[in-house]
């Protein structure tokens, strides 16, 4: 039988580290030396041609987070789905709360939430979550190994969840 986890064990489980110049962060479950969210790297997309990780302006923020190519995501947004759950790569999804209902017959529209949280499994079995605590219209790119948030305003409040 595995053993479970004890209450400090799953506190400490997340980890925090920083750079200062350029500014990024990134956290990683310490059990398995995993990254989880890493906004430190350096890398470009199809979906977004330039390598800013983070944009900070008045009315406008971006962020970005690599992923590894075995990411499976699911989640952002409260929307109907034709494909299925599952993320799909090189797409992007417009969290807009549009105040529809579930029964919408129109595939991929927005409903009535805007939940900018997504789950990733991983191949070896594990799972965590991450929210962004912004109710602000936004675009999330998911690019296969890039995950990013473009939003019209806020801050960047993020939860993580192992």
């Amino acid at each position: 039988m595995p053993k479970l986890p004890t209450e400090r064990e799953t506190l400490n489980d997340l980890q925090l580290s920083y750079t200062d110049n350029p500014f990024g962060f990134a956290i990683t479950r310490t059990s398995s030396n995993e990254t989880l969210f890493n906004s430190t790297s350096s890398f470009s997309s199809s979906l977004t041609p330039y390598v800013n990780n983070m944009v900070f302006k008045d009315q406008y923020l971006e962020i970005s987070t690599s992923l590894p190519e075995s990411a499976s995501l699911y989640g952002i947004g409260e929307i109907t789905r034709s494909a299925g759950f599952k993320l799909a790569p090189r797409s992007k999804y417009t969290l807009w709360a549009e105040d529809m209902a579930s029964a919408n017959p129109n595939p991929d529209a927005n409903l009535y939430g805007a939940l900018p949280f997504y789950m990733d499994v991983r191949k070896n079995g594990d799972c965590h979550g991450v929210l962004l605590l912004n109710s602000n219209g936004m675009d999330v790119l998911y690019d296969g190994n890039k995950l990013t948030y473009k939003v019209i305003g806020g801050v960047f409040d993020f939860y993580f969840f192992s």
